[in-house]
């Protein structure tokens, strides 16, 4: 759009000028480095979490029975890509999808569900403040994001046990190194690699 046009030509002069800048990922700090700010001015510092306090008193709640359940906490926008997943129950019968948020996406999503004939396939909860039994409960939690910075909602879930799909087009996610060997975090070439895995 315009305005992210106009935006992104401000930041590309003016951060030059910075005194210091905090990034979350490595592809940030290589993103930021090539507007002529020096290595000395940027700081890779990773979004703070505790392990313990999340996981403290927590009870997994499984709300499908047999069903692989899939789970999705964030806003209900664009760029969060819930549309991009749906077509996902539409064609496998044992799959279930929890959506934890709002936003403003979400009369769209609820269109493309009816159309899909996936209503007893999806639950949409409303936001929830800490939702982390559902998450806790669910088999995998799925970011089908269409960009990110470094999301929250992953470092809960994998802080909660539980798996993480998405692609790698969400760069930041790249950086954990161990949890996509140990394959807590599996990071596909595309929506329809993630779809064919999934079936």
């Amino acid at each position: 759009s315009l305005k992210l046009n106009v935006l992104r030509i401000i930041y590309k002069f003016f951060i030059k000028f910075t005194d210091a800048a905090i990034v979350t990922s490595e592809f940030m700090k290589e993103e930021i480095s090539k507007y002529q700010l020096k290595n000395d001015k940027i700081f890779l510092i990773r979004n703070p979490i505790s392990i313990k306090q999340t996981r403290k008193s927590i009870t997994p709640v499984r709300l499908g029975a047999d069903n692989l359940t899939l789970i999705f906490v964030g806003r209900l926008v664009y760029q969060k890509g819930i549309d991009r997943i749906l077509h996902i129950l539409a064609i496998n019968k044992n799959i279930e999808l929890i959506v934890v948020g709002e936003g403003n996406f979400k009369s769209k999503l609820l269109k493309k569900v009816k159309n899909l004939n996936i209503e007893s396939k999806i639950k949409f909860l409303g936001k929830i403040l800490k939702p982390y039994g559902l998450i806790a409960g669910s088999d995998y939690f799925i970011l089908p994001s269409r960009w990110e910075g470094l999301p929250n909602c992953v470092l809960e879930s994998l802080a909660l046990g539980t798996p993480v799909i998405s692609t790698k087009q969400i760069y930041s996610l790249n950086d954990f190194k161990q949890n996509i060997s140990n394959k807590s975090i599996m990071l596909f070439e595309s929506i329809n690699e993630i779809s064919k895995k999934i079936n």
